[in-house]
């Protein structure tokens, strides 16, 4: 299939999705279109078994589809920038310190436990994986995927503070999750009596720190471009900022730094909130529209994709209970990860214990886990890191993302002046339809 005819079938396959999820079953929308796609995969498995070889060309077009090069090459960087460009640049600021120990040091503490409880979880059920497969597991899981958390935050009702926080880490924590990630998959590959800690070191500053200098640099000769359009031609800034997207995306590639962080920034340079009003000229809602227009439908391909993958996926008695036994290594890590920075830096003061259990529960995983998954050279241990990411991110996408937000509900001692403004309309709406 060519490029086009694979474009098209997604784009038919979203709107229909779409449009029963809105119709029917009335879900949050990466939630609904995944577990449609969800469905479609397990009716597409059901026709083969009864009918083999019935459904060949549809598995033929998701295994054309290279699901990693789409995401890190194509799909990440828009949803990134657009993310990234609608976060309040001034709260960012104040969360600076807080936001980076949570995208570092959780990261790490989180790797780490995840591999351990794997470890020594896995005998238990007569799987025996080496540790350093179990560390490239929690490696690759760990960091909260940017997409599936910008995704839950629109639709919850949470301080602007905590969603800053939660949204700020998620951005920031995929350029040390990748150092992790690769540092582990070099030991892999080179064994452990190769390894150097100073190549660790090098990976660090050409992925992360080069990423965030090429962000930089991008973000603020876009923004000075941006700066000097008039009101009227927004189609001018769409223009632009869309070269910044995939002018920054491919110049990352040529220089092999870290993509995702580079458009963070980016997006970052263009913020709407950010801005001082002698500068309001780029705040253009036709934009800002044009963008939500992007950010909604890329991200419904993308949970559209990360249904569709169950095609392809091992599923036995054994992968399946691995995968439960997965689920709750990361939790775990997760909040062993969150709770330990807090006290270690003293930051207890400003987190309560709902601040904790939302930020444990609501560390989702996507579709990034996934796609570092199926980028994995041919080890022993692949097929089976693949079948666990999958249920560990079904989980979060179906379970966490479905209950969280009754976590998330503003109590009484909360003030409403706290919340977003998109929130207290929320909370409006559903006042009038209770009254």
């Amino acid at each position: 299939m060519t490029h086009l005819d694979i474009v098209t079938v997604l784009i038919i396959l979203c709107a229909v999705f779409i449009h029963i999820n809105n119709r029917y079953l009335k879900l949050s929308g990466s939630i609904g279109i995944t577990i449609l796609a969800l469905c479609t995969s397990l009716g597409v498995v059901l026709v083969e078994r009864i009918l083999p070889g019935s459904t060949t060309a549809v598995k033929k077009f998701i295994m054309d589809f290279n699901f990693t090069e789409a995401l890190f090459n194509f799909i990440l960087s828009f949803l990134l920038f657009a993310g990234a460009m609608h976060i309040n640049l001034r709260s960012l600021q104040r969360e600076k310190w807080t936001v980076f120990v949570l995208a570092t040091v959780s990261t790490f503490i989180s790797a780490i436990v995840t591999g351990v409880v794997l470890y020594y979880a896995l005998p238990l059920i007569g799987i025996n994986l080496d540790f350093i497969y179990c560390l490239l597991f929690g490696a690759l899981i760990s960091p909260t995927d940017p997409v599936a958390v910008l995704a839950m935050i629109k639709e919850s009702i949470i301080s602007r503070r905590l969603e800053v926080r939660i949204a700020g880490e998620s951005l920031f924590n995929d350029g040390f999750g990748v150092v992790i990630f690769l540092a582990v998959l070099q030991i892999v590959n080179a064994g452990v009596e190769n390894f150097s800690p100073m190549s660790v070191v090098g990976i660090f500053m050409q992925e992360a720190l080069g990423g965030l200098l090429l962000g930089l640099v991008v973000g603020i000769a876009g923004f000075y471009c941006l700066k000097a359009v008039e009101n009227n031609q927004y189609e001018l800034e769409v223009l632009i900022t869309l070269a910044m997207v995939l002018g920054g995306t491919r110049l990352a590639q040529l220089v092999h730094v870290s993509g995702p962080l580079a458009m963070v920034v980016i997006g970052l340079c263009v913020s709407y909130e950010g801005r001082s009003e002698k500068r309001s000229n780029i705040a253009n809602p036709f934009v800002h529209k044009f963008w939500h227009l992007i950010d909604e439908l890329l991200n419904a391909v993308l949970f559209m994709l990360v249904g569709l993958k169950f095609i392809h996926m091992d599923f036995s008695i054994g992968y399946v209970i691995a995968g439960f036994i997965a689920v709750a290594a990361v939790l775990l890590s997760r909040y062993i990860g969150v709770i330990v920075p807090i006290y270690l830096f003293n930051f207890k003061r400003t987190f309560s214990r709902k601040a904790i259990i939302i930020m444990t529960w609501g560390g989702l995983r996507g579709g990034i886990p996934i796609a570092l998954a199926l980028a994995l050279p041919e080890i022993e241990a692949k097929e089976f890191i693949i079948t666990i990411t999958y249920c560990v991110v079904l989980f979060s996408i179906l379970v966490q993302g479905l209950t969280i937000n009754r976590f998330m509900q503003p109590t009484e001692s909360e003030e409403i002046t706290n919340l977003n403004p998109a929130h207290k309309k929320k909370i409006k709406s559903k006042e009038l339809a209770n009254a």
